[in-house]
């Protein structure tokens, strides 16, 4: 009974706030005719102005701008953790797509456009004439490695998990690329506005795994040879079918040793010049790393070879 009267005075009281709000609109709040409308108009309403009367020079390029925040910026390869400042990352990376008002994943970027042939595939062209920061280009060989390094278990990545509906990426020219999911991903456009969606140089991802590569060949190396010389005392110390057994073990270990220091010639090849990309991120955005000072600053530059700024007429940008 008591469960009755309550839903019976809810309802009530429901009607009535609905008949005043019909009978009295101009009760509720209304919009203010008079509100400022565009840029300069609010400027007015708060006794600013715009151009020289504010500032009477032209504005010129150069200086610095600096900009505090609580933490460092962290690792600079989105994949890795910690990153602990996300909007000074979004000025060095571009990403495939953006999200718009609504948090849709709808505005093209580095994808120009895509399409959806069934529920298991999807076409993505990608734009022509972006340049990473170290010159070299983006395309779809350079995405199809980006993803394939993010989904290898041994580069550490954290968003390997977002892609684990992806079956396979295919390249089919130099600006598209086919992903073939495993299900329906009806996350697909999200996750590529997403972190695994800002888009890194695959040259400088080689060059970051031939140096983890060459320093960990050379921790082999250093722990094989070491086994060679405990392998060597055993031979000298050793006789009968001792001596035999201590020859073979020395003459596998010496093999080892070899295919370790011929791996670790070609990795330290590749090597040469390298950055870790953690502390030197190559990606595609308005400005690029010049100097990083862990726990204490990270400072930009200017991207000069923006894309989008040709791309609307207008170079100077950033």
């Amino acid at each position: 009974m008591f469960t009755k009267l309550k839903r019976v005075s809810f309802v009530v009281s429901f009607l009535a706030l609905m008949f005043i709000a019909f009978s009295f609109p101009n009760l509720g709040i209304t919009a203010n005719a008079n509100a400022p409308v565009t840029g300069e108009e609010w400027a007015a309403s708060l006794g600013l102005t715009w151009g020289p009367d504010y500032w009477p020079t032209k504005p010129v390029r150069g200086g610095v701008l600096q900009n505090a925040w609580p933490q460092y910026i962290g690792l600079m390869n989105p994949n890795h953790w910690p990153v602990n400042d996300w909007q000074t990352m979004a000025l060095i990376f571009d990403k495939l797509l953006y999200t718009d008002g609504k948090y849709d994943a709808t505005i093209p970027w580095l994808a120009e456009s895509w399409r959806f042939p069934n529920d298991t595939t999807c076409i993505m062209t990608l734009r022509q004439g972006v340049q990473f920061h170290d010159g070299s280009a983006f395309n779809a060989e350079s995405l199809k490695y980006q993803i394939e390094w993010i989904r290898d278990p041994a580069n550490g990545a954290w968003t390997r998990a977002m892609l684990e509906p992806l079956h396979s990426i295919v390249v089919l020219d130099t600006y598209t690329v086919q992903w073939n999911f495993k299900r329906p991903w009806a996350a697909f456009l999200g996750t590529m506005a997403s972190v695994p969606g800002f888009v890194l140089s695959a040259e400088a991802l080689k060059a970051d795994v031939a140096l983890r590569e060459s320093k960990t060949l050379a921790r082999q190396i250093g722990t094989a040879k070491e086994q060679v010389r405990r392998a060597e005392k055993e031979v000298a110390e050793a006789s009968g079918d001792a001596s035999v057994k201590a020859d073979q073990k020395l003459e596998s270990i010496r093999r080892r040793l070899a295919d370790l220091e011929e791996q670790h010639q070609k990795a330290d090849k590749l090597a040469q010049g390298a950055k870790e990309f953690d502390s030197n991120p190559v990606a595609s955005g308005p400005f690029m790393v010049e100097e990083g000072n862990p726990g204490n600053y990270v400072k930009l530059k200017r991207n000069p070879n923006w894309w989008f700024g040709k791309f609307i007429g207008h170079p100077d940008m950033p």
